[in-house]
């Protein structure tokens, strides 16, 4: 049995993750203290940020830019119906122009069920 420093609970050697700088070989804090920790510094935008250049960074290395896509193309092939009923968001993704004139009928029956919504409302 170990007391944690931060919750003051006494609890197994096994709640404790391993250091093999302390003594006795476990952390000073339990992993459920350790874990809620983390998961706040995890909500932080400067987290979030800092997850979104790295990410960024590993994308910028043209092998794993060719896997993406390779990947991705694999993915399309794979859930046709899925990328047609959603293919403006594909064609953008792969760098193809939509077809123009079914894209403004989309938008057309867009807005008009926001005017109809904003007209029945009341």
């Amino acid at each position: 049995m170990k007391k944690c420093n931060k919750c003051s609970f006494e609890r197994p050697l096994e709640e404790y993750h391993n250091d093999k700088y302390s003594k006795d070989g476990k952390t000073t804090i339990c992993k459920w203290c350790r874990n809620l920790g983390h998961s706040k510094l995890r909500d932080t935008p400067w987290y979030r940020e800092q997850e979104k250049k790295e990410r960024d960074k590993r994308r910028e290395k043209p092998e794993i830019k060719e896997r993406e896509l390779r990947l991705y193309r694999e993915w399309i092939k794979n859930n046709k119906e899925y990328v047609k009923s959603n293919r403006w968001y594909a064609h953008k993704r792969l760098g193809i122009k939509p077809d123009r004139s079914k894209y403004k009928e989309v938008l057309k029956e867009i807005e008009r069920e926001k005017i109809y919504k904003e007209k029945f409302k009341k």
